[in-house]
């Protein structure tokens, strides 16, 4: 099973640095002449400070910088233009300001360019605070539209409240309107499609046949497939610390067990990087497990380890049934337009029912009887393919703990699966 991991890893690293593709495109250098290249399309979440190009296919790449470049554009894709401009700094969820006002800072960035036309629109994002969006009228240079969300202290001084400054909307109303659009602006939100149909609509009513989208609009895309597994599973039976008093040499296993699952799987393909990342919510049902195994006990009984010992084999008995609801993140590598692979890790919350575990000595003495309720977790890591609507997935378990005496992975409960998946 390692080896085929192995494979599987490196057939997908390979294909990883093919994903992002040299498309056809343009820059001005720093003296605003034109230099007709192929740009490296990484589809950038933020905002990028220096793009890859070559001249030809058969050339080697190499790096333009933002202090090299006055714009540049992907064609039918994206373009950037380069800007110094005031933009808020302030951060975002969960580290909101006390203060309704924008903390403005100068940078030289590249502004995404969204619409462009008699009234223009932008967007800035970074790894350091939210979202931003500028606007250019016939009248007024660029311009961030204020939106910000901050802490204002309430009665209770521990406590906070959550406030909006939504000046964007005041900002509009006296600046990029017309006769069509002022009943849209107070319910006009601070995202990347609103913003692009409003300045539109308000190009369109201006008259403005020239005004057009410039940049590709990315949304999430959510996938919906009905899934169906099977998972060869065991319960390692190792006691370090004993149980009940009772001490236990070594390890062994209960009998491996083939379980059926099935369960639904939602998947939301992220809008950046070519689609490449994916987040999903997996909640799945396995029938029971039902296994056994031996256990033996080896030690003195004189408290001064000198005289005499007994040797006991216990007979350990689980039956085991749960609801597994995995969250993870998936890495995906297109082969082509119909057909991936892929690499994803989960967090899985199991949640057991009906399930029992005891360990009974060879004269029949119990030394546990209990029930195993509640919930335990663990990690998952997959590896799969996928074709149209079909997929098909092998997956690795960590240990999850059965042993509701300790935290321990003392009845460490492990499996390996394979997963089949239908889009719907």
């Amino acid at each position: 099973m390692k080896k085929i991991y192995a494979s599987i890893f490196l057939i997908i690293s390979v294909y990883s640095f093919a994903q992002n593709k040299f498309e056809k495109g343009y820059y001005l250098d720093g003296s605003g002449a034109r230099v007709d290249c192929f740009i490296k399309n990484y589809d950038w979440k933020y905002n990028p400070t220096s793009i890859e190009v070559k001249k030809t296919m058969e050339e080697n790449s190499n790096e333009v910088s933002i202090s090299n470049m006055k714009e540049f554009a992907i064609d039918g894709i994206s373009k950037y233009i380069k800007q110094t401009i005031n933009i808020d700094n302030s951060k975002g969820d969960p580290s909101y300001s006390y203060s309704k006002e924008p903390s403005f800072v100068s940078l030289t960035v590249l502004l995404r360019v969204l619409v462009e036309g008699k009234n223009s629109l932008y967007f800035y994002e970074n790894d350091q605070f939210p979202e931003r969006y500028f606007f250019k009228t016939e009248n007024q240079e660029i311009t961030q539209l204020i939106f910000k969300k901050y802490f204002e202290t309430g009665e209770n001084e521990n406590g906070t409240d959550l406030y909006v400054n939504d000046t964007y909307k005041k900002q509009l109303f006296a600046t990029v309107k017309c006769e069509n659009s002022n009943s849209k602006i107070d319910r006009l939100e601070y995202k990347n499609d609103a913003l692009i149909d409003y300045f539109n609509l308000v190009n369109l009513c201006l008259g403005d046949t020239s005004s057009k989208e410039i940049s590709k609009r990315s949304k999430t895309e959510f996938n919906y497939k009905i899934i169906g597994g099977l998972n060869y599973s065991h319960v390692n039976l190792k006691a370090s610390n004993g149980v009940n008093g009772v001490p236990f040499d070594n390890s062994s296993n209960t009998e491996k067990k083939i379980l059926f699952g099935v369960g639904f799987e939602i998947e939301a393909v992220l809008p950046f990087n070519n689609k490449n990342w994916s987040i999903f919510l997996q909640p799945t049902y396995y029938t029971n497990y039902s296994g056994s195994g031996t256990m033996t006990s080896t030690y003195y009984i004189n408290p001064n380890y000198t005289t005499g010992y007994t040797n006991d084999n216990y007979t350990a008995t689980v039956k085991y049934q749960y609801f597994q609801v995995p969250i993870g993140l998936k890495r995906n590598v297109y082969i082509n337009k119909t057909a991936k692979l892929y690499l994803d890790a989960s967090f899985n919350v199991n949640i057991s029912k009906n399930s029992t575990m005891s360990i009974v000595r060879s004269d029949n003495y119990s030394i546990l009887q209990s029930s195993i309720s509640g919930t335990s977790s663990n990690l998952a890591f997959g590896a799969g393919y996928e074709n149209k609507n079909m997929t098909i997935e092998i997956r690795q378990f960590t240990n999850s703990n059965l042993n509701p005496y300790s935290n321990s992975n003392s009845f460490a409960f492990l499996s390996i699966g394979l997963v089949l998946k239908y889009k719907i």
